[in-house]
């Protein structure tokens, strides 16, 4: 007995899907937010050998419900999500002469320009 399968080829439309994130400071970490994903929708086609698309014709109803619910399930997976990305790194604490300098970054900021992420502080340096 031969294995028998069903076989589809999928296209997104539009072509392209587009996810608007944000980045922001979370503590000492750059956060990314997932903030939007753009509609779209999955079409499903049989293909394969005559079996193979005789099958997955019988099958299709089922198949494309399940493509019906793809986007919304993507969009409530995805959109609304947060993702620590990177780390602000610690300076270790430095001995100068018989004191521990401790440098510590005040009032860090994550803005952008010009296609350019930049991150900026206050530097403070603490003496014990």
């Amino acid at each position: 007995m031969s294995d028998v399968s069903i076989s589809y080829t999928t296209q997104v439309s539009p072509e392209t899907v587009t996810v608007t994130v944000t980045l922001g400071l979370a503590g000492t970490h750059v956060r990314l937010s997932v903030t939007d994903l753009s509609s779209f929708t999955v079409i499903l086609t049989p293909q394969g050998d005559l079996e193979e698309k005789i099958l997955s014709g019988i099958a299709w109803p089922v198949a494309q419900s399940l493509a019906l619910l793809l986007p919304p399930l993507a969009h409530k997976l995805i959109a609304g999500r947060a993702f620590d990305v990177l780390a602000v790194p610690d300076v270790p604490p430095q001995h100068v002469g018989d004191k521990l300098v401790n440098p510590v970054l005040e009032q860090p900021t994550l803005t952008g320009r010009d296609g350019y992420l930049i991150f900026s502080a206050t530097p403070k340096l603490v003496t014990s």
